[in-house]
């Protein structure tokens, strides 16, 4: 028997010889390639994911891929002769691959430091290739030469193009263009037809192939459009008249296409937003007679057509977002600087070629043996198919992108096919822009939820073990921040949300609530407002389940609470309900959800700072502990918590106190359980849509755009909407400023007027915002209002007018 010492003695002999060396490049070659082909698949779903594990998982993959793959290839240098002709091969398919991982999604045009780093680090591989292709005279030196210069001049093109498109008209400097442009009559628009566009010349495409003048005294931009000219420049009116005379059959899928210059014209004017350039207000006007006839304001079939409606507006601006989402994140903008990429298009081609080239140059060498099998050839054939599959992929991409069906159209429509058959162009369009593929969507089409009376008892523990584990890599999680699931957005939401739209007066350059019980009962900032009405509505869930649902404390869902999931979106199972109070059951849960999830994950996209909403959540977290400690199931937490607001005196308590949050939470609840259960919904479902589109104006662009990188968020489309109108606040929220102590006392008294008058403002808010029966659908026979008490009646207060709250009521 040997000895440990010999044995041991022997393994490191093993490890430095040439066969062990072999053994390990081809692990590291395969790991790495492993590594690469992950980061594609993530980099895919990037964007349409809620969760931020994958971009965690990406900068992990990042760092750990390119230290592996120099380290492969230096590795590769130390070996002798033997196999050394696939060596070569192999880092050529490495660094391919690398270019490949997240080929459109690597940078944005801002984001200037990052593209000089990719693309040096891509040079300092290949010049790693190329000697390794030069000392060790592979039998594949040529295809491999051609592989490698086709990579060379891909990265000279990536930065060549760069710089180019952040001094284009179209990318770069598009919104100093615009804004100039847009005080000009044509960019006006004061005759615009907004059910033609005919008038309307907001810039589509081709002004990047005009000149631009600068001149003095006040420097503004001047497009200067000779004649010969003209036709390149493409303005959507353009778009919207050309061929209108036509009859083919492609006419019916017209309105898509046109739709989606339009989404662009509007995502070049939205992108002044973020650079903090502000629009001239002539053509602001304008815009909100656009938008209001694009959401369908003042239409009168728009009761009956409202899902038609809000299809349409949501998918025009999905679109827009989209071309926003690419601007920042991805190379698009860099690939269509001045149009269609030509040269891009060919790269994946000519890749393929010399793919297929250098696959038929290792058939004839490298033959295999019968009955046999070679693991390096193997290896091989893998990463050539591989490469095949990612460029064809590459090439789908690009022809599938909203980007190539605009610069399409705008060419179509500028005359630029006029040598080529008419048929053989729309045809060609027909195929383009008719299928929208999911491959290249940002949009997941879902909304996070997120359950206080649910959620307040969790403890992060080893979620936070983690988040100290990784140095912070992943985010820390606060007591009761429970993540929820995310569910479809539903149909009936959209709707909801763009009835409250259209109710809104959108020439102003602010807000104006609708429903005075919104902010007139309480006074309280944005953060408050949405936990005591999220309770509150969750409260009324409760009391809804135990009527369609059976005992709380028997049902399955309780068992998933104490488990720790949900195994449904909703406390009420919606396919018990039916017609106008399911529509509204599920229009007032899900916006509950979504607000309280903005509150709790997303608080810079609400009206409130960071630190307010942050404050209020935690000390709320640790108030709702005390008072409903003991409560494993929701019908005890109901019970509680409807004690709690009967004996708490919020009127001789501090408004910010998280124990007013939970009283007045049940007050409310309260209240809206002894109305009648159709009213009931009816009324949440239009408070809490009107909710969501007073949170949705903000100042804070930078807070979009940071939610875009992982697809966006629903509210981010309301508030791209409003900002078109100029709309950047709302006389819901009070002004952020601390009142001082006369004014608080003032308040408190108002607060305590206005909760006797709560059930009065139920009766003027109901019917506005929610679901009627006649637009829903049958929901059996509504009993009759119930009568109220004669007390009740005399502490009440005549909203019914609705009349608008001027700020200087709250604060």
């Amino acid at each position: 028997m040997e000895k440990p010492s010999e044995i041991a003695k022997s393994i490191f002999l093993f490890l430095k010889s040439d066969e062990a060396m072999v053994m390990r490049i081809e692990f590291l070659v395969v790991v790495t390639a492993v590594l690469f082909l992950l980061m594609s698949i993530l980099d895919m779903f990037r964007h349409r994911s809620r969760h931020n594990l994958i971009k965690y998982f990406l900068l992990i993959l990042d760092g750990i891929s390119d230290s592996t793959l120099i380290y492969t290839i230096g590795l590769m240098q130390s070996v002798p002769s033997l196999k050394k002709d696939l060596f070569p091969v192999w880092a050529l398919m490495l660094v391919n691959l690398r270019s490949s991982v997240c080929f459109i999604s690597a940078y944005g045009i801002p984001d200037q430091q990052n593209r000089r780093f990719t693309e040096v680090a891509r040079v300092m591989a290949l010049i790693g290739v190329a000697f390794l292709n030069t000392t060790f005279n592979s039998r594949f030196k040529h295809p491999i030469w051609a592989l490698w210069a086709m990579q060379v001049v891909r990265c000279g093109y990536l930065l060549r193009v760069y710089r180019l498109a952040t001094r284009s008209y179209l990318h770069g400097w598009s919104s100093p263009l615009l804004t100039a442009y847009m005080g000009t009559p044509d960019g006006v628009a004061a005759n615009g037809d907004t059910a033609t566009m005919r008038g309307y010349k907001y810039l589509v495409s081709g002004d990047q192939k005009q000149t631009v003048e600068v001149k003095p005294p006040e420097y503004k931009f001047t497009l200067f459009v000779p004649e010969h000219r003209r036709k390149m420049l493409v303005t959507l009116d353009k778009v919207w008249q050309q061929d209108a005379s036509d009859t083919s059959s492609t006419d019916i899928l017209t309105p898509q296409m046109k739709d989606m210059c339009l989404s662009f014209a509007l995502y070049r004017l939205l992108r002044c937003r973020f650079d903090d350039l502000s629009l001239p207000s002539d053509s602001v006007v304008n815009t909100r007679r656009l938008i209001s006839k694009i959401i369908g304001k003042g239409n009168a079939d728009f009761a009956t057509q409202i899902s038609n409606y809000s299809e349409k507006t949501f998918r025009i601006v999905r679109s827009e977002l989209a071309f926003l989402n690419d601007y920042f994140y991805t190379r698009y903008p860099v690939l269509f600087w001045r149009g269609f990429p030509i040269f891009a298009s060919c790269h994946p081609v000519l890749t393929i070629a010399f793919t297929v080239w250098l696959g038929k140059d290792l058939h004839k060498i490298y033959k295999p043996k019968q009955g046999g099998a070679n693991v390096d050839i193997i290896i091989t054939w893998g990463f050539m198919f591989i490469i095949v599959f990612k460029e064809l992929w590459k090439m789908i991409i690009y022809l599938l992108s909203d980007w190539t069906k605009v610069m399409v159209l705008c060419e179509y429509t500028a005359d630029s096919f006029k040598h080529a058959p008419r048929w053989l162009c729309k045809g060609f369009l027909w195929l383009l822009c008719t299928r929208r593929s999911k491959i290249v969507h940002h949009w997941h089409n879902k909304v996070n939820q997120y359950e206080f009376l649910q959620s307040f008892n969790y403890r992060p523990c080893k979620w936070n073990i983690l988040y100290y584990g990784t140095l912070g890599l992943f985010a820390r999680r606060r007591d009761g921040e429970k993540p929820g699931k995310s569910i479809e957005l539903p149909e009936d939401v959209k709707s909801a949300i763009l009835r409250s739209l259209c109710s809104q007066n959108l020439e102003r350059d602010s807000l104006e609530p609708n429903f005075p019980i919104l902010f007139s009962t309480f006074g309280l900032p944005c953060s408050h407002i949405i936990l005591v009405w999220h309770i509150a509505t969750t409260l009324c869930e409760i009391e809804l389940s135990q009527r369609y649902n059976g005992c709380l404390t028997d049902s399955e869902l309780q068992h998933a609470v104490k488990a720790g999931k949900n195994s449904q979106p909703y406390v009420v199972k919606e396919e018990r309900l039916e017609g106008a109070l399911q529509a509204n059951y599920i229009v007032a849960s899900c916006i509950s959800r979504y607000c309280a999830y903005l509150l709790v994950s997303e608080p810079d996209l609400l009206p409130d700072t960071y630190l307010s909403s942050a404050e209020v959540f935690e000390s709320t977290v640790k108030e709702a502990s005390d008072v409903l400690k003991g409560s494993d199931n929701l019908q005890s937490i109901y019970r509680k918590l409807m004690y709690h607001g009967d004996v708490v005196n919020v009127d001789n308590m501090n408004r910010r106190h998280p124990s007013v949050i939970l009283a007045r939470s049940a007050q409310v609840a309260k209240s809206l359980v002894e109305t009648e259960v159709m009213d009931r919904w009816e009324m949440l479902a239009g408070v809490w849509a009107e909710m969501l589109v007073h949170i949705a104006p903000s100042w804070n662009a930078a807070a979009h755009k940071k939610c875009l990188s992982t697809g966006g968020e629903f509210v981010t489309q309301i508030w791209a909407i409003l900002s078109h109108c100029n709309i950047q606040e709302s006389n819901l929220w009070p002004q952020q400023e601390s009142p001082n102590d006369n004014e608080a006392e003032q308040q408190e008294e108002s607060v305590s007027g206005n909760q006797a008058s709560f059930s009065a403002q139920q009766r003027a808010a109901a019917g506005h915002g929610g679901v009627r029966d006649d637009e829903a659908g049958p929901s059996g026979t509504k009993p009759n209002d119930e009568t109220k008490d004669d007390d009740e009646k005399k502490m009440s207060v005549n909203l019914s007018s609705r009349t608008p709250i001027k700020r200087d009521s709250v604060s």
